[in-house]
């Protein structure tokens, strides 16, 4: 499953990969998750995490990147 947010300006997207698995530190992306979204949205990709809900410990790789 995966989820694509496109913001109010629409000059960036959002897409959390659920498939890969993460380690975050806060927001923090590690090496995994920076490669897999520069891998599939090219080198202008920005990697963060997500809680996928507030209080819990699972998190989602987020890549933004330009639409």
């Amino acid at each position: 499953m995966m989820m694509k947010i496109p913001s109010v300006d629409a000059k960036e997207c959002t897409e959390g990969l659920t498939t890969v698995d993460v380690t975050c530190r806060r927001s923090e992306a590690d090496q995994v998750c920076w490669i897999a979204c520069q891998q599939k949205h090219g080198p202008n990709a920005d990697a963060w995490c997500r809680s996928v809900m507030p209080g819990l410990p699972a998190q989602v790789c987020m890549c933004t990147y330009p639409c």
